[in-house]
């Protein structure tokens, strides 16, 4: 007698001491402030296989070719606009209620955080707790095509195209100042940042680290007071040509794309006697910064610098 014996596969026992494995958190939260745990799906809306633009984004190299000149010189590079898919399960979660009500209530809810022309936010969290987060402007939901009544079966694919006009992920904040010690926050907000106050007499050795992957412009806050001041990185520096008083706040945003000097909120940026040339600081750098002033110094600089990332994690 002939015949097939199916036996069960040999399953090696898991390890001693298994590693703790986590995952992680991807959350969207739309323009209109409305959150959503897209890893988990416990709302409702899931993340399936398939999603992209969370790796590194596509670039343009610039090179200078010459006909005498084997190979060609290398000019840089610029980040392009960053494409992001998701491919989501919509599909009644108990929160909004049972059947087809409840399907319909998450649906537009969901969608109604994906408006043209408005910004929402993805928000990658690691295991270790930290997270980036990128911008994004809802783009089309690909003409999505239904095999069946979703109202009736309770559950529907989409394909999400967003675009995120500024490409990188933006992780914590880097701060640091240095004079006297101010008790309230420099910079304002709930986010996390790595910050921390230097010696008061520590202007001339004041620096400041890019952990991030991109270069990135100092935002400064000045508090008086100061007679004068002039702050930057390197030679590229911006003097602040009136009297910084004791009650004053003069914030500076380096930024080409938002270059401001604002003075207890107020746009004072055409005082200035000529517009200056920052410099950004580098990704992984330290760079000295130049702070120098005149008279008694009575007043705190802080700088900040918002990191920039090319990858979610």
């Amino acid at each position: 007698m002939s015949g097939v014996v199916f036996g069960r596969p040999y399953v090696p026992p898991p390890p001693v001491q298994p590693p703790s494995w986590t995952g992680l958190g991807v959350q969207w939260t739309g323009w209109n402030g409305s959150t959503w745990d897209l890893m988990s799906g416990a709302q409702g809306v899931a993340l399936q296989p398939g999603y992209r633009g969370f790796g590194n984004p596509e670039f343009d190299s610039y090179r200078q070719q010459g006909p005498s000149v084997d190979g060609a010189i290398y000019n840089g590079f610029r980040v392009k606009e960053r494409e992001v898919f998701l491919p989501l399960l919509v599909y009644v979660s108990g929160q909004s209620g049972d059947g087809s009500a409840g399907w319909l209530d998450t649906d537009r809810r969901f969608f109604d955080t994906m408006v043209p022309g408005k910004t929402g936010t993805i928000t990658v969290t690691a295991p270790n707790g930290s997270s980036r987060t990128l911008d994004c402007k809802f783009e089309s939901d690909n003409q999505q095509a239904f095999d069946n009544d979703p109202a009736f079966v309770g559950w529907a694919p989409y394909g999400v195209t967003l675009i995120a006009d500024d490409p990188f992920w933006y992780g914590e904040d880097v701060e640091a100042s240095w004079g006297v010690a101010a008790t309230d926050s420099f910079f304002g907000g709930t986010g996390s940042q790595l910050f921390f106050i230097s010696d008061g007499a520590g202007f001339d050795t004041a620096k400041l680290k890019n952990s991030g992957q991109h270069e990135s412009y100092v935002e400064w806050t000045i508090k008086g007071g100061f007679e004068t001041i002039k702050v930057g990185v390197g030679s590229n520096v911006v003097s602040i040509p009136f009297y910084v008083q004791d009650t004053d706040k003069v914030t500076i945003n380096t930024a080409p794309s938002d270059m401001r000097v604002m003075v207890n909120g107020v746009n004072k940026t055409s005082l200035l006697t000529s517009m200056p040339r920052f410099t950004p600081i580098a990704g992984g750098v330290t760079t000295n910064l130049s702070v120098s002033y005149t008279g008694v110094a009575t007043g705190t600089v802080a700088a900040r610098l918002r990191t920039r990332y090319y990858r979610a994690w």
